[in-house]
């Protein structure tokens, strides 16, 4: 079949020749109706020429009815499941390996399935969960071998942004660090070793959010669950509680009085601590009975509709 004649450039519309034919800079195309507007001026006047670029487009500006969409001041459906679910399996409620099914989620949070998926895709750049193609959604079985690495690159990122904090708010740091060291003492006196470890959580939080640097606080969010996961799936400290208080107050004191790089030493060789624990408690595999009475998750193969509402109940009790 013989090719078509192309249509002369001469033949074209004159906006459209001037948008398409005249070699001029490109130029996103909600702009085309106000260049051709701009070339029929310029028509009128032969002792003009059109811009290369419209002025409304260089300048950014927008029309005066334009309407301007406002941010949402609640969070999403998809944001609201996955802090639910999250809050699960951190607290080792969700025990590691639970199957858990779009469906069945679905149903007890009474949502469609479009935010629980998109809930799970989520807590899968957090490393809460695994997908595994063909065969569901399972929490995430913490690997001994991980624990090493993982902590690394939380000790980098902790001790910059404990430096950042420091420069950039040391005294908002400091105060910060008073309040949570306060917390802990309370929990060493109960005993309770899973407040210990939401505590010191929220100590790390303080340092990035007192750091200024957002990119610090993001790359730390994406491991922050998970570490905490993997700490409460141990089944208890790396320490006594009354030790890990002890610590808490020498970095309190460490950022308060100046002492930056002592405070940053001691942060670090935290988390090493940490690091070398869960490694050797992880690859036991006796975690949950490392100790009795303190943090005992179960794997079960899949968690009944009436079970999990109860569970997702309890939660969002408790995050409103």
């Amino acid at each position: 079949m013989p090719r078509r004649a192309r249509r002369p450039s001469s033949l074209l519309p004159q906006g459209r020749r001037w948008i398409a034919c005249e070699g001029r800079a490109p130029y996103h195309r909600r702009n085309a109706g106000m260049a051709v507007k701009e070339r029929m001026i310029a028509m009128q006047n032969p002792g003009s020429r059109p811009p290369a670029f419209p002025e409304s487009a260089r300048s950014g500006a927008h029309d005066a009815d334009r309407t301007v969409v406002a941010p949402l001041s609640r969070p999403s459906l998809t944001e609201a499941a996955a802090a639910q679910l999250r809050e699960l399996i951190v607290t080792g409620q969700l025990p590691a390996g639970t199957a858990l099914t779009e469906h069945a989620l679905a149903e007890v949070m009474r949502i469609s399935k479009t935010p629980v998926r998109e809930a799970l895709a989520l807590l899968r750049t957090e490393g809460l969960v695994t997908i595994l193609p063909h065969r569901g959604t399972f929490v995430f079985v913490p690997d001994p071998l991980e624990a090493a690495p993982i902590c690394a690159h939380w000790a980098i990122l902790a001790t910059a942004a404990l430096r950042a904090a420091a420069e950039h708010d040391r005294a908002g740091l400091a105060a910060a660090l008073d309040g949570v060291r306060l917390r802990i003492a309370q929990a060493a006196q109960r005993g309770d070793e899973r407040a210990v470890i939401r505590d010191e959580a929220d100590a790390q939080a303080a340092i990035f959010a007192h750091s200024g640097n957002g990119f610090l606080a993001d790359a730390h969010r994406l491991i922050a669950h998970k570490i905490a996961a993997m700490r409460v799936h141990a089944g208890r400290l790396e320490m006594p509680a009354s030790s890990a208080k002890l610590e808490m107050d020498a970095l309190f004191k460490g950022v308060d009085g100046g002492d930056v790089e002592g405070a940053a030493a001691l942060l670090s060789a935290r988390i090493e601590r940490i690091g070398a624990f869960l490694g050797q408690t992880l690859g036991g595999g006796k975690a949950s009975q490392a100790r009795s009475g303190v943090i005992m998750p179960m794997v079960l193969p899949f968690l009944t509709d009436e079970c999990l509402l109860s569970l997702l109940q309890e939660v969002s009790f408790y995050l409103m």
